[in-house]
């Protein structure tokens, strides 16, 4: 799901048939190393998924992360928060 503007019986159907829906979430890199910025966006994640009995999110990080900079053990951070 990419969108806000989804009829909520979509989540029924797709239940019903065995189909789970998970979100898209991007996450702006540059905010890696900031351990606040990074919780509320969990946070926000968390509170999207039980409001709309959705099932996760697909994360969606389309920029460059250089091998062996800090941002790709904040990465690994933000995926197991």
């Amino acid at each position: 799901i990419c969108t806000d503007d989804f009829d909520p019986q979509l989540v029924c159907l797709a239940h019903s048939r065995e189909v789970r829906l998970v979100w898209i979430a991007g996450y702006d890199v540059q905010e890696l190393g900031n351990a606040t910025a990074r919780q509320q966006w969990i946070d926000t994640q968390i509170d999207r998924i039980k409001r709309t009995y959705t099932d996760g999110v697909n994360f969606d990080v389309e920029d460059e992360i250089a091998a062996g900079s800090p941002a790709v053990q904040q990465y690994t951070q933000l995926v197991q928060d």
